[in-house]
C-alpha cells in the first residue's frame, strides 16, 4: 500500500511515463530490490493502483443509498455521478486510466474491471428494484460502462474534467442504450 500510495501521490504531479521505480524507492524508503519483489516493473504498480481505484468505486456504489431515486434511471445517474465526482476530485485517476499517455497495461486493466463495475451496479439496482433480468442486463451494463468510459475519455481530452453537461449527456447515452 505504501508503494501504491506513493505512485498515487506522484501521479498528481507527473505523467506516468516520468515516474521511475528509483524515485518511488527514494520517496518511500523502500529498497529497490524490495519494490521489485512486490512489483516486477512500474506498469505492475500502475495496474495495481487501477485495480484499487476500481475496488473503491465498487465499494462506493454498493454502499450508496439513494433516498430520492424515483426510477432506475435516476439511480444510474447518481451512480455515474459518484464516478464523475471521484475522477474530478482525484486528478491522478485520469492520468492513470483516461489520458493518452496512460500505459496500455493500465487501460487494459481498466477495461477488464468493467465487468466487476457492472456487477456492482447490478447489485445496487437489484437492491432497489424487483424483476431485473441480471443475466441480460449485466452484459448490457458492461457495454454501458464501455460507452461511459469513451465519453469520459473524450471529456478529459477536451477539458481535463467531466463537466455537468457531459455527465448529463453520458447519462442520456447510457439510458438510451439500456
Amino acid at each position: 500500500n505504501q508503494i501504491l500510495d506513493c505512485m498515487q501521490s506522484l501521479l498528481k504531479e507527473k505523467d506516468p511515463n516520468d515516474i521511475t521505480l528509483a524515485e518511488i524507492s527514494k520517496l518511500t524508503g523502500i529498497g529497490l530490490p524490495s519494490i521489485y519483489y512486490h512489483f516486477p516493473n512500474k506498469n505492475s504498480i500502475l495496474i495495481a493502483l487501477t485495480e484499487r481505484v476500481h475496488a473503491l468505486w465498487r465499494a462506493n456504489i454498493r454502499s450508496y443509498v439513494g433516498s430520492d431515486t424515483e426510477s432506475w434511471q435516476d439511480l444510474i445517474f447518481q451512480i455515474i455521478s459518484i464516478g464523475a465526482n471521484y475522477l474530478n476530485n482525484n486528478p491522478f485517476v485520469p492520468k492513470l486510466i483516461l489520458s493518452s499517455s496512460s500505459p496500455a497495461e493500465t487501460k487494459a486493466a481498466d477495461a477488464s474491471q468493467s465487468l466487476n463495475l457492472a456487477i456492482a451496479i447490478m447489485d445496487r439496482l437489484d437492491q432497489s428494484y424487483e424483476g431485473i433480468n441480471r443475466a441480460l442486463y449485466t452484459e448490457k451494463m458492461v457495454i454501458a460502462m464501455y460507452i461511459l468510459d469513451g465519453i469520459w475519455k473524450n471529456a478529459f481530452f477536451q477539458s481535463n474534467t467531466i463537466p455537468e453537461g457531459v455527465l448529463k449527456e453520458a447519462h442520456r447515452a447510457l439510458i438510451s442504450y439500456l
